[in-house]
């Protein structure tokens, strides 16, 4: 099975913050295209907000698939690129014995990716961008609105 996935976040900043995340997965299936999406909204740094999108679009996967990952954040992807590898082999621990940064996130991360063929890239802009930040930001009203009529 051949599958993508377009992650996308609305918060950049360095310190933590609320910020939303819009995964959409596509799947080539024997019924021809499926496409979901996955929006929700946390408190965290920029790459934790990443992270967890990155999980929680994955949770949907249920084969192993031929998987691109396609998202606006150069942390993930060149975590997954360049040292996903290293923290498995050496339990999600640094030189010194400290673990890596979000290491809870990087390992249910590298649960899920396991089973797949894994291509991810950088990329600011794709086909679902505009409509990501679109429903990233109706998500963050109907959030508001929930919370007013909760009080």
């Amino acid at each position: 099975m051949e599958a993508r996935i377009y992650l996308r976040t609305s918060y950049h900043g360095l310190r933590k913050a609320e910020g939303c995340y819009c995964g959409i997965l596509e799947a080539d299936t024997s019924e021809g295209e499926k496409t979901l999406e996955e929006t929700g909204k946390d408190t965290g740094t920029a790459n934790q907000i990443a992270l967890l999108g990155l999980i929680k679009a994955m949770e949907h996967m249920r084969r192993a698939s031929d998987l691109e990952i396609f998202t606006d954040s150069k942390y993930l992807e060149s975590g997954v690129n360049r040292f996903l590898d290293g923290w498995i082999a050496d339990g999600f621990r640094k030189q010194n014995g400290e673990p890596v940064k979000h290491s809870v996130l990087w390992q249910r991360a590298a649960e899920l990716l396991a089973p797949h063929n894994i291509n991810i890239c950088y990329e600011e802009h794709t086909k679902y961008s505009m409509w990501q930040d679109r429903r990233m930001r109706e998500y963050e009203q109907e959030q508001k609105n929930k919370s007013v009529h909760l009080r």
